[in-house]
This record gives structure tokens, sequence and C-alpha cells, in this order.
């Protein structure tokens, strides 16, 4: 979701806008939509991710978010022509992680894992 575009926004009901883009300057704009629940602790999720991948940046994936500074997201991305496999991680800094994939996948099981402070995340394109 783009925050100045012409895609339908109703078939995300039930959803939150989520801050998500956010330029070098540290300014964010709400581009997202999102379903959510709280956990804390130890815990394992897992994802079946699929999407319709067509402008820059169009994403599907899977978030954990302390708070607007702390967040790790990770998911298929779409930059410059390419699938990627991708996570950002954002502890004050932004860290950049991606996988090129062959072609677009027609789905990818994500799965995260926390244990005591550390997240892994697995992928199956």
């Amino acid at each position: 979701m783009y925050k100045n575009n012409s895609r339908d926004s109703s078939k995300f009901s039930g959803c939150s806008p989520l801050q998500l883009s956010c330029s070098l300057t540290g300014k964010c704009h709400a581009i997202g939509y999102y379903y959510y629940t709280t956990r804390g602790g130890e815990f394992e999720v897992s994802v079946k991710i699929s999407g319709n991948y067509k402008t820059r940046f169009d994403q599907m994936g899977l978030m954990l978010r302390i708070d607007e500074e702390y967040w790790i997201k990770t998911g298929i991305e779409y930059v410059d022509g390419v699938y990627n496999f991708s996570t950002v991680v954002t502890d004050v800094h932004r860290n950049w992680s991606v996988i090129e994939l062959n072609g677009k996948p027609e789905s990818v099981w994500i799965k995260a894992v926390r244990k005591i402070d550390a997240v892994e995340f697995f992928f199956i394109p």
C-alpha cells in the first residue's frame, strides 16, 4: 500500500495502518496495512504469504514490532524488477539484508522463532 496511489484499501478492512516508509532523515509515512496480535516472551510464528508485486518496494511479509524505533520485518520485496527475500532490522539504525530470488515466487512460508533476546527467521520459497 502506498500513501498516494489509486490502490483500493477496502480489501484491508479490519487492518490497521502502519508506518514503514522512512527516509534517510527519519521521516516516516503510513504506507501499509497489517493484522496484528500481541505476544511476549518466547514464541514461534509461521505464515504463508503471496502477493501481486508490481511496483518498486511492493512487499508482503511478517513483522515483529516493539515500538516505532525497534522492529524487524521480513518477506518478499520487489525492488527494481527483482524479487528478494529481505529483512530489515531497526534499533536506532536500519540494516537491510537481501537474498535475490530466481523470479517471482508463487508463495513463501516464513517462520520466526524468538528465544530469550534473539530472533531467527526461516523461509521456504
